[in-house]
């Protein structure tokens, strides 16, 4: 089973990060990482733990 977030439920939370209004920029600054980074795992390009945590941690903030 691949721990990767689908391009489905990528385009999901990040529905969900804009009626919080929470920027892929914001998510990005939170937790050191690049925009292009959140972007890629979001799409289901590329896994990275401390990205996936961010997007949950934001997710979870509002």
């Amino acid at each position: 089973m691949s721990n990767y977030i689908s391009k489905q439920v990528g385009k999901y939370i990040s529905y969900k990060l804009k009626l919080k209004g929470i920027t892929h920029n914001d998510i990005a600054k939170s937790a050191n990482l690049s925009t292009a980074i959140i972007t890629h795992v979001l799409n289901g390009r590329i896994l990275e733990y401390e990205a996936v945590k961010a997007v949950n941690d934001e997710l979870n903030k509002k």
